[in-house]
């Protein structure tokens, strides 16, 4: 409904709000639960925004799109990961009791789909509005400033929760922690294959077979001193005796790859499919030193 006509019945449920956008995506006349007649008086600044009425008709339309939202109170997961004023990787993991006071103050922060607001986009925009919040004072601070209970994030968020129509009933922080190498690897491999969806699958290819190797060198990393250097020769042998499910391993530089890419994502080279076993012909891997029908050596 995008044009309604003066006369018609505006009924909003005892947990909802509602407003009218206008043609623009704005929010107009915001009306709380009851039963409403829409009219020029009723809803001014959407008269404001439409088409005078012709002389000679009673009844005029009025351009805007009532849309309707919940006002109980949700709880939403509040985590984030950000860095400190030092640099320091922190993650926050908490979750707010919140609910909406100003549907119109809502709207003007976040655009959501279609007429209404579902319990998922209603998070996601609250999460894309206070979760920021979380970030910027994070960067504010040194992480040492949050190991003992403090109010600074609680603090922010109610502030920024105003002025977008939010209403916080409570605000929850479980923990305030550094993040480990190991995580921060985790993010990075994880903002690495969003960004690889868009790409060709050969260049996909590609790079999960040099994400693979950059865990393979921090698992051997967090092994301690006395494990085998990563990309060391005793590295690539034990890659190369064990690949993971459906990886093949270049014969050139041992390195693992998956195994619909044609070329090393390490070295570039050709990678050979199969071997044949000198004493019984069988297939064999090109990592593999002894065949695995008959027992030979492959050398």
């Amino acid at each position: 409904m995008q044009a309604i006509a003066t006369g018609t019945r505006l009924v909003v449920g005892p947990d909802q709000s509602a407003v009218l956008v206008g043609k623009k995506g704005r929010p107009l006349d915001p009306f709380g639960p009851g039963a409403y007649v829409i009219t020029r008086e009723t809803a001014p600044r959407a008269a404001a925004e439409s088409r005078a009425p012709a002389p000679k008709f009673p009844k005029s339309v009025i351009t805007a799109t009532p849309f309707f939202a919940t006002t109980r109170e949700i709880r939403v997961a509040l985590n984030r990961t950000g860095r400190t004023r030092s640099g320091d990787a922190v993650t926050v993991r908490g979750s707010v009791g919140v609910s909406i006071a100003s549907l119109a103050d809502f709207l003007a922060r976040t655009k959501p789909p279609g007429r209404g607001l579902s319990t998922a986009d209603t998070e996601a925009a609250i999460v894309g509005i206070l979760g920021p919040a979380v970030d910027q004072t994070l960067a504010a601070h040194e992480f040492r400033e949050f190991t003992p209970p403090s109010k600074f994030l609680e603090e922010a968020i109610r502030s920024n929760a105003g002025p977008a129509g939010l209403r916080i009933a409570a605000v929850t922080i479980d923990s305030v922690g550094q993040v480990s190498p190991s995580d921060r690897l985790a993010m990075v491999q994880q903002k690495q294959l969003e960004a690889m969806s868009h790409m060709p699958p050969e260049v996909q290819a590609q790079l999960q077979a040099q994400m693979a190797q950059a865990m393979q060198r921090a698992q051997a990393a967090r092994a301690g001193p006395g494990a085998i250097p990563a990309g060391g020769p005793v590295a690539r042998t034990s890659v190369a005796a064990a690949p993971s499910g459906g990886a093949q391993v270049c014969p050139a530089c041992q390195a693992s790859n998956p195994a619909t890419v044609r070329f090393c994502g390490n070295c570039g080279k050709p990678l050979t499919a199969k071997r044949t076993c000198p004493r019984c012909g069988s297939d064999v891997a090109p990592s593999v030193k002894f065949c695995g029908n008959c027992g030979g050596p492959m050398g």
